[in-house]
Protein backbone atom coordinates (compact mmCIF):
# COMPACT_ATOMS: atom_id res chain seq x y z
CA UNK A 1 0.00 0.00 0.00
CA UNK A 2 1.41 3.46 -1.19
CA UNK A 3 1.31 6.43 1.40
CA UNK A 4 0.30 9.15 -0.25
CA UNK A 5 0.16 12.82 1.60
CA UNK A 6 -1.01 16.19 0.63
CA UNK A 7 0.60 19.24 1.45
CA UNK A 8 1.54 22.97 0.67
CA UNK A 9 3.90 23.00 -1.76
CA UNK A 10 7.10 23.79 -0.37
CA UNK A 11 10.55 25.72 -2.60
CA UNK A 12 12.70 22.43 -2.58
CA UNK A 13 9.81 20.34 -4.12
CA UNK A 14 9.86 22.92 -7.25
CA UNK A 15 12.56 21.07 -8.78
CA UNK A 16 11.01 18.11 -8.55
CA UNK A 17 7.70 19.17 -10.08
CA UNK A 18 9.44 20.36 -12.96
CA UNK A 19 11.07 17.64 -14.62
CA UNK A 20 7.41 15.99 -13.71
CA UNK A 21 5.59 18.79 -15.39
CA UNK A 22 8.03 18.87 -18.64
CA UNK A 23 7.80 15.08 -18.68
CA UNK A 24 3.85 14.56 -19.19
CA UNK A 25 4.01 17.88 -21.85
CA UNK A 26 6.79 16.03 -23.56
CA UNK A 27 4.19 12.60 -23.82
CA UNK A 28 1.19 14.74 -24.70
CA UNK A 29 1.85 16.35 -27.78
CA UNK A 30 -0.34 19.22 -27.43
CA UNK A 31 2.47 21.67 -29.09
CA UNK A 32 3.85 23.07 -25.51
CA UNK A 33 7.72 22.32 -25.04
CA UNK A 34 8.35 23.05 -21.74
CA UNK A 35 12.02 22.83 -20.04
CA UNK A 36 13.22 22.48 -16.71
CA UNK A 37 14.04 25.65 -16.72
CA UNK A 38 10.43 26.89 -18.05
CA UNK A 39 8.46 25.17 -16.32
CA UNK A 40 10.08 25.71 -12.70
CA UNK A 41 9.65 29.65 -13.58
CA UNK A 42 5.80 29.04 -13.99
CA UNK A 43 5.83 26.67 -10.56
CA UNK A 44 7.83 29.64 -8.77
CA UNK A 45 5.30 31.51 -10.16
CA UNK A 46 2.54 29.88 -8.89
CA UNK A 47 4.77 29.41 -5.48
CA UNK A 48 5.04 33.49 -5.48
CA UNK A 49 1.40 34.47 -5.60
CA UNK A 50 -0.77 31.78 -4.15
CA UNK A 51 1.32 29.76 -2.30
CA UNK A 52 -1.47 28.31 0.33
CA UNK A 53 -3.41 26.99 -3.02
CA UNK A 54 -0.48 25.08 -4.39
CA UNK A 55 -0.46 21.61 -3.08
CA UNK A 56 1.89 18.98 -3.83
CA UNK A 57 1.53 14.80 -3.47
CA UNK A 58 3.92 12.89 -2.12
CA UNK A 59 3.85 8.81 -2.33
CA UNK A 60 5.84 7.12 -0.27
CA UNK A 61 7.91 10.62 0.28
CA UNK A 62 8.97 11.11 -3.52
CA UNK A 63 7.31 14.08 -4.94
CA UNK A 64 3.83 13.07 -7.48
CA UNK A 65 2.22 15.90 -8.76
CA UNK A 66 0.54 19.14 -7.65
CA UNK A 67 -2.10 21.15 -8.21
CA UNK A 68 -2.34 25.12 -8.20
CA UNK A 69 -4.89 28.03 -8.25
CA UNK A 70 -5.19 31.59 -7.95
CA UNK A 71 -8.04 33.65 -6.79
CA UNK A 72 -10.01 36.39 -8.40
CA UNK A 73 -13.06 38.42 -6.87
CA UNK A 74 -15.63 37.99 -9.37
CA UNK A 75 -20.13 39.27 -9.56
CA UNK A 76 -20.90 35.84 -7.71
CA UNK A 77 -18.06 35.08 -5.77
CA UNK A 78 -14.63 34.22 -5.98
CA UNK A 79 -13.47 32.22 -8.64
CA UNK A 80 -10.53 29.77 -8.59
CA UNK A 81 -8.48 30.48 -11.78
CA UNK A 82 -5.80 29.01 -14.30
CA UNK A 83 -6.10 25.57 -12.33
CA UNK A 84 -3.63 23.35 -12.94
CA UNK A 85 -3.25 19.62 -11.54
CA UNK A 86 -0.25 17.18 -12.85
CA UNK A 87 0.37 13.55 -12.03
CA UNK A 88 3.56 11.82 -12.53
CA UNK A 89 2.73 9.11 -14.88
CA UNK A 90 4.14 6.89 -12.76
CA UNK A 91 1.90 7.68 -9.99
CA UNK A 92 -1.32 7.90 -12.09
CA UNK A 93 -4.48 5.37 -11.69
CA UNK A 94 -3.99 5.63 -7.77
CA UNK A 95 -6.56 8.45 -6.86
CA UNK A 96 -3.79 11.46 -6.61
CA UNK A 97 -5.64 13.51 -8.56
CA UNK A 98 -8.87 13.13 -6.88
CA UNK A 99 -7.17 13.56 -3.13
CA UNK A 100 -5.63 16.64 -4.87
CA UNK A 101 -8.66 18.30 -5.96
CA UNK A 102 -10.59 17.56 -2.40
CA UNK A 103 -7.73 18.78 -0.26
CA UNK A 104 -7.72 21.80 -3.13
CA UNK A 105 -11.26 22.76 -2.60
CA UNK A 106 -11.76 22.59 0.54
CA UNK A 107 -9.20 25.15 1.35
CA UNK A 108 -10.25 27.44 -1.40
CA UNK A 109 -13.74 26.90 0.05
CA UNK A 110 -12.32 27.15 3.62
CA UNK A 111 -10.13 30.10 3.29
CA UNK A 112 -11.65 32.27 0.36
CA UNK A 113 -15.17 30.97 0.45
CA UNK A 114 -14.65 29.86 -3.54
CA UNK A 115 -17.66 29.22 -5.32
CA UNK A 116 -16.28 28.37 -8.66
CA UNK A 117 -13.24 26.89 -10.59
CA UNK A 118 -12.04 28.50 -14.05
CA UNK A 119 -9.28 26.33 -16.02
CA UNK A 120 -8.40 25.24 -19.66
CA UNK A 121 -7.99 21.44 -20.66
CA UNK A 122 -7.50 20.17 -23.53
CA UNK A 123 -8.97 16.49 -25.38
CA UNK A 124 -6.68 13.69 -26.44
CA UNK A 125 -8.00 11.01 -29.61
CA UNK A 126 -9.84 9.35 -25.96
CA UNK A 127 -11.41 13.10 -24.65
CA UNK A 128 -8.81 13.19 -21.90
CA UNK A 129 -8.17 14.87 -19.52
CA UNK A 130 -11.61 16.34 -20.50
CA UNK A 131 -13.80 13.61 -19.34
CA UNK A 132 -12.77 13.46 -16.57
CA UNK A 133 -13.68 16.94 -15.39
CA UNK A 134 -16.92 16.10 -16.95
CA UNK A 135 -17.58 13.41 -14.70
CA UNK A 136 -17.14 16.12 -11.80
CA UNK A 137 -19.82 18.17 -13.05
CA UNK A 138 -17.38 20.34 -15.15
CA UNK A 139 -18.31 21.83 -18.69
CA UNK A 140 -17.22 23.43 -21.39
CA UNK A 141 -17.75 26.99 -21.44
CA UNK A 142 -19.76 28.35 -24.74
CA UNK A 143 -19.53 31.64 -23.47
CA UNK A 144 -16.13 31.99 -22.94
CA UNK A 145 -13.69 31.94 -25.55
CA UNK A 146 -9.77 31.24 -25.11
CA UNK A 147 -7.60 33.79 -26.90
CA UNK A 148 -3.90 33.94 -27.49
CA UNK A 149 -1.33 36.14 -29.51
CA UNK A 150 1.98 37.34 -29.78
CA UNK A 151 2.56 40.62 -28.24
CA UNK A 152 4.79 41.95 -31.25
CA UNK A 153 2.06 41.32 -33.84
CA UNK A 154 -0.73 43.02 -31.60
CA UNK A 155 1.74 45.90 -31.11
CA UNK A 156 2.95 46.92 -34.90
CA UNK A 157 -1.00 46.09 -35.77
CA UNK A 158 -2.03 48.60 -33.50
CA UNK A 159 0.55 50.97 -34.37
CA UNK A 160 -0.50 50.68 -38.12
CA UNK A 161 -3.54 50.77 -38.40
CA UNK A 162 -5.14 53.66 -36.00
CA UNK A 163 -7.77 54.73 -37.64
CA UNK A 164 -9.14 50.52 -37.24
CA UNK A 165 -8.62 50.74 -33.20
CA UNK A 166 -10.01 54.04 -32.53
CA UNK A 167 -12.24 54.28 -29.51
Amino acid sequence: MDDIIINVVKQEDLAELSKIYVQLYDNASIGEYWSAETAYRLLEYWYKMQQDLFLVAYVNNKVAGAVMSGIKPWWDGIHLTDTEIFVSEEYQKLGIAKMLYVKHFELAKEKYDAVEMEAHTYKDENGFPFSWYEKMGFEEDKGLIIIRGKVDEALQRLQENKKTFKN
